[in-house]
């Protein structure tokens, strides 16, 4: 074979060579594989549902003054005041930057806002003079919000070209605003045919309470460009905080708290950038 014809075959196998294989180039050279991403933020809203669906406070009075009381007592007047807390609209938003090429810390902030009712349960005992008698009332709407600051280590694994799935975990601050029932006014009524006990009115007032826990989730998001996408986030974080208890708080004259689970379950869906 000639020279200039062997030469000629050679440049058409490797220009034959080059085009089979430019698609699986440009694939390992996609932008969104080559570009370097520094840091993310996240925008989200979604739904909440808290640790604990229920607490309760609780208070007791006796003659004297505490803790010295008679024996037997002469009078014991016991509250039970029980609140029922519901799944509610929450708000998400963080960001973060990688501090390798998957390993990413960042901080997020969370806001959960509910309305619910009381339950209060008056107990009254006369020993001698009546037999124990009891009252219930619902009170109005009562306010709870939690501020959720949460820090998070998170890991990236990209799943594929456009679809990212991280995994976090990090400790959580937790702020608690919550009515609580502060007072009430009980009626006791007696004649010839036997005594009755009816709560007339009842007051709250804003407790506040913070405490840290620790909070673990993942972060699903599929980027419809380089730098924008949209993700879904399912974080479950919890902390316990001491709530005041005003009427124990007046009973005792000092300030007593009750234990009281903050956080829980949070699933929301939003906007996702990188930069």
């Amino acid at each position: 074979m000639k020279p200039d014809i062997r030469r000629s075959m050679t440049v058409r196998a490797a220009g034959l060579f080059l085009v089979l294989i430019s698609p699986v180039g440009a694939n390992a050279q996609a932008p969104t594989n080559n570009r370097s991403v520094s840091g993310f933020v996240s925008l989200g809203a979604g739904l909440a549902q808290p640790a604990a669906t229920t607490f309760g406070s609780a208070a007791a009075k006796t003659d004297g003054d505490w803790p010295d009381v008679t024996s037997p007592p002469l009078y014991v007047h016991a509250v039970q005041a029980e609140y029922r807390i519901k799944n509610s609209p929450a708000l998400d938003m963080g960001g973060g930057v990688l501090i390798r090429q998957r390993l990413g810390i960042g901080m997020a902030v969370s806001r959960y806002a509910d309305q619910h009712t009381a339950d209060v349960i008056v107990t009254v005992d006369h020993p001698g003079v009546h037999p124990i008698l009891s009252a219930k009332k619902t009170s109005g709407p009562m306010e709870r919000s939690e501020i959720g600051l949460h820090i998070q280590l998170g890991y990236v694994v990209p799943v594929a070209e456009r679809f990212h799935f991280m995994l976090f975990a990090g400790p959580s601050h937790f702020s608690v605003k919550q009515d609580v029932v502060a007072n009430l006014a009980a009626l006791e009524l007696g004649d010839r045919f036997g005594y009755s006990l009816a709560i007339s009115r009842l007051t709250s007032e804003r407790a506040n309470a913070s405490g840290w826990g620790a909070n673990v989730g993942t972060d699903a998001t599929v980027f419809v460009s380089d730098s924008v996408g949209v993700g879904a986030l399912v974080r479950y974080a919890r902390a316990k905080v001491s709530l005041p208890n005003p009427m124990l708080s007046a009973v005792r004259q000092r300030t007593v708290t009750d234990d009281v689970d903050a956080g829980g379950l949070h699933v929301s869906a939003g906007l996702r950038l990188r930069f």
